[in-house]
């Protein structure tokens, strides 16, 4: 057929089981976009056997069309703006060379001036201006070099406890039960009625993941549920929290899917079963919220059970869940 299609590149040296006048060349290889991990390809094809579906409708459920067309279009954007900044950066640098010059020729002036007491003192003021020229160029060089490490957002710190979150006996009891179930490497049920206090406990297991270097995702059935949590989960997480479901905007979708793929400082995603495609990589624990709702069962192919994806994605990253 006459179309083109973004595919993912999951092997090589592949014999294949087809004629290979069957096979459509590749046209480009973007090389821009980020490299598709090796743990979503794992999942994608343990889904797809699962659900027998194929892997390619489990691809297009996790890189929708605007998805991959809005990462194409930041890629390209991203590479204008480093061009940019590598032309700002040259010209800075071209600046502070011809500077140095200057400064060198100046320094070779007042050395062999013959010139009376007035002459070499002139010689020396002017040799004072281009120094402080020189260093103002340098330190504007130096600011430009470090600007990306500057503009870094600072994450909220969760290495230690939390004075502001105690557990009831209740809920205590509770918690020393499930992190026996986790070190005994099972799965854990906490059933609890509304308001019986199950987001506190969510909340200390979340901070003990992340003070050991590994990510939190937070799965709830509905948006309304995301945005009940959001505001408490921030007033403890902070920056580190991230909300993942489609009524956030393409653009925020698309930071946090860059963020959990390049983060190594410890983050938590708050979202619906979408957010369990998410290129995560150090997945350290996983609550799978109300998780009787049926709302966590797809309707469109691939037709996954999000309560199932989430077991194999825990496995997959050795996550208590």
């Amino acid at each position: 057929a006459n179309h083109e299609y973004a595919a993912v590149v999951s092997g090589t040296d592949i014999k294949p089981d087809i004629s290979e006048s069957r096979i459509q060349q590749v046209l480009s290889i973007e090389k821009n976009l980020e490299s598709i991990l090796p743990e979503e390809i794992a999942l994608w094809r343990e889904v797809a056997e699962y659900y027998m579906c194929s892997v390619g409708e489990v691809y297009k459920a996790a890189y929708p069309a605007t998805k991959v067309s809005l990462e194409e279009a930041r890629a390209a954007a991203r590479q204008r703006v480093q061009e940019r900044r590598e032309k700002l950066l040259d010209s800075m640098r071209s600046k502070v060379t011809r500077i140095r010059e200057r400064l060198a020729r100046k320094d070779e002036m007042v050395a062999k001036s013959k010139e009376g007491t007035k002459a070499r003192v002139r010689h020396t003021e002017d040799r004072k201006k281009i120094a402080e020229e020189l260093e103002t160029a340098v330190k504007a060089l130096e600011a430009a070099m470090n600007h990306a490490a500057r503009m870094t957002t600072s994450k909220q710190d969760c290495s230690g406890p939390d004075t502001r979150l105690e557990l009831s006996p209740a809920q205590g009891r509770a918690y020393h039960e499930i992190t026996a179930g986790f070190n005994a490497g099972k799965p854990v049920l906490l059933n609890g009625v509304t308001g019986s206090g199950k987001t506190e406990i969510y909340i200390r297991l979340a901070r003990e993941a992340i003070s050991e270097g590994r990510n939190f995702l937070y799965l709830v059935s509905e948006i309304a549920l995301s945005r009940q949590l959001e505001e408490r989960l921030r007033e403890h997480f902070g920056e580190r929290l991230m909300v993942f479901h489609s009524g956030e905007s393409a653009a925020s979708r698309r930071n946090t899917a860059e963020t959990v793929r390049e983060s190594d400082q410890g983050y938590i995603v708050l979202g619906t079963r979408s957010s369990l495609f998410l290129p995560h990589h150090t997945l350290g624990l996983i609550i799978v919220d109300e998780e009787h709702e049926n709302t966590y069962q797809s309707e469109s192919r691939p037709r996954y059970d999000a309560r199932e994806v989430a077991w194999r994605r825990a496995i997959e990253n050795k996550a208590a869940l």
